[in-house]
């Protein structure tokens, strides 16, 4: 049976911690050895701050095996490119770009701000295709900001999600991790981890519900925004089913 339609919200006690999309394409040489300098110029109102970072450079498992380890793990150029208030983050390397943010509100907003530096890109490089189209949605539910302190997980959370957390005989756990991938429609997939964390800042123990939306095929580029709204309802539809109706009305939900 597929994940029931809910309609549609946004929660004033947002539990969303960071949510990142990657469109990845194959590799353009030339953003690596030239400054993005045009690039820049047009997405600049938005993400006036710039940074040049190194990462890693994929490369097959099979090819990477045969490399000398100084070749194997080789390192490429990034560039970063920071709003005003450094809450939202785009990446541009030669093979993919990226948009993340820790202020994440409604996905019309986010939706507005890939926008623009997609159509630059597609401007200035031109990639053929995307070889990747990522939505990763990482929510962390903090019982502290929500009034639930003496609340116990299994009145938070749906029993398929909570899992051992919803024993009465197991207690006091003290780690819970859990990891799978779902197949969506066509060649859609979902890498879902769902567990418990503690919280960097105070030691509280959080529940973490980590949702990674991508397709690997080939996706025309007219097609990738198109997925992404798609990757986008799954989500809302995905979360409101892990969690209980008390959890929903203490996050504080407002209607679209």
């Amino acid at each position: 049976m597929p994940i029931p339609s809910t309609p549609r919200t946004v929660y004033r006690k947002n539990p969303l911690e960071e949510v990142i999309c990657q469109l990845r394409f194959p590799t353009i040489l030339r953003i690596g050895v030239d400054e993005p300098v045009v690039f820049q110029d047009r997405v600049r109102d938005r993400f006036p701050f710039f940074m040049e970072e190194h990462v890693r450079i994929a490369m097959p498992e099979q090819l990477s095996s045969l490399l000398p380890e100084n070749l194997a793990d080789r390192i490429g150029k990034a560039f970063k490119f920071s709003s005003e208030d450094k809450a939202w983050n785009l990446t541009l390397a030669r093979d993919f770009l990226a948009l993340s943010t820790s202020a994440y509100l409604r996905w019309e907003e986010f939706r507005k701000r890939l926008e623009g530096p997609l159509v630059e890109l597609q401007k200035e490089y031109s990639p053929q295709f995307f070889s990747r189209v990522g939505l990763r949605y990482r929510n962390v539910i903090r019982r502290s900001h929500l009034g639930l302190e003496s609340s116990q997980w299994a009145e938070l959370l749906q029993p398929q999600i909570a899992g051992e957390l919803a024993s009465d005989v197991l207690a006091d756990i003290e780690e819970l991790a859990h990891e799978m991938t779902l197949r969506l429609s066509g060649t859609a997939k979902v890498r879902i981890r769902t567990g418990l964390a503690d919280s960097s800042s105070t030691g509280e123990v959080c529940f973490v519900i980590d949702c990674d939306y991508f397709d690997n095929e080939k996706t025309e580029s007219i097609h990738a925004v198109e997925k992404l709204d798609e990757f986008n309802r799954e989500s809302g539809r995905f979360f409101r089913w892990c969690i209980t109706e008390r959890l929903h009305e203490a996050l504080g939900p407002t209607p679209i």
